[in-house]
């Protein structure tokens, strides 16, 4: 009977697991994961909301908007609720703490409860609320495919990061030293840097720009290199995102049909094992019983013959 109740109690928790894990696990788990990103969505127009003057929030929490604290309230229960039931369900406490979507469900909850034990509305704990879109990962292949390509491609970056700063050192230095006696915002080689990261990035905010020939001619090469820089490790990034896509839709396609077929085989096992429990019961029930009749029989009276 233990055996049978920890093994239904293992299959429920596993179900569960899957229904938040695997949005496209079954019908629960497709509504779990409409209702989660819907209070994400609500959650994030919220915050938007609050942030105009009209709503903005006074010394005191209390004196907000009483329909966007409700929500706010509604929305930290359903975020609390969501980390205490994964936590719940997790097969280990420290692979919960360590994956990431379960440090971004924590984050998002955080701001609140460290609001309500220093007693007042720190407006560092309020930005903190943004990290809540990053919820959306977990109901988001792309999202996840965006980190996984981020993880893998730390090269690649690298390498983009490298050649970016060298350009931007180098054409920050040339247009210093054209532009630096025409008063236009090319004053040291730090201003610079700014006007290069966005030159080279092909941004082009036009708040700095050169006047002189020999700065406009840095101005073109930064750029075109800036265009021949960011293009190369592009590509590269690009191939490995479409990669870890087709890979993560493959994967769940995988998770869901290798679930159902484990919640038959766990199924299986589990009245397999019932009906092995019941066999040995029996046998057990049956040897005893011939035991006792043996001890029960009379013993045959002696030969009298010889009398």
């Amino acid at each position: 009977v233990q055996r049978e109740l920890r093994a239904t109690r293992a299959r429920c928790a596993l179900r569960r697991r899957s229904d938040m894990e695997n949005p496209g696990y079954s019908l629960p788990s497709k509504l779990f994961s409409c209702v989660s990103i819907g209070v994400v969505l609500a959650s994030i127009a919220a915050m938007c909301i609050h942030s105009l003057p009209e709503y903005q929030a006074r010394e005191d929490a209390r004196d907000d908007d009483p329909v966007l604290r409700r929500l706010e309230y509604f929305c930290i229960a359903w975020f609390s609720f969501e980390v205490s039931s994964r936590l719940l369900l997790a097969p280990s406490t420290r692979n919960f703490f360590c994956h990431p979507l379960n440090l971004i469900d924590i984050v998002s909850v955080l701001p609140f409860y460290l609001t309500l034990l220093a007693g007042a509305v720190v407006q560092v704990f309020r930005l903190m609320r943004i990290f809540r879109v990053l919820k959306l990962a977990r109901h988001s292949t792309g999202l996840r495919s965006l980190g996984a390509t981020l993880k893998h491609s730390y090269r690649e970056v690298g390498i983009l990061l490298l050649y970016l700063a060298v350009g931007v050192s180098v054409f920050s230095g040339v247009a210093y030293t054209a532009e630096k006696e025409e008063d236009v915002g090319f004053d040291t080689i730090p201003a610079c840097w700014w006007w290069g990261t966005v030159s080279m990035t092909t941004v082009g905010y036009g708040d700095v720009v050169p006047v002189t020939v020999a700065g406009k001619l840095a101005a073109s090469g930064c750029i075109l290199g800036g265009i021949l820089v960011v293009a190369l490790p592009i590509t590269i990034i690009f191939n490995k995102f479409s990669h870890f896509y087709r890979r993560q839709k493959a994967l769940e396609a995988a998770v869901r049909n290798s679930d159902h077929r484990e919640f038959e085989d766990l199924l299986s096992s589990m009245d397999g094992a019932s009906e092995a429990s019941l066999e040995t019961s029996r046998e057990t029930s049956q040897e005893g019983q011939s035991a006792d009749l043996e001890t029960q029989a009379p013993s045959e009276p002696p030969d009298s013959r010889g009398c």
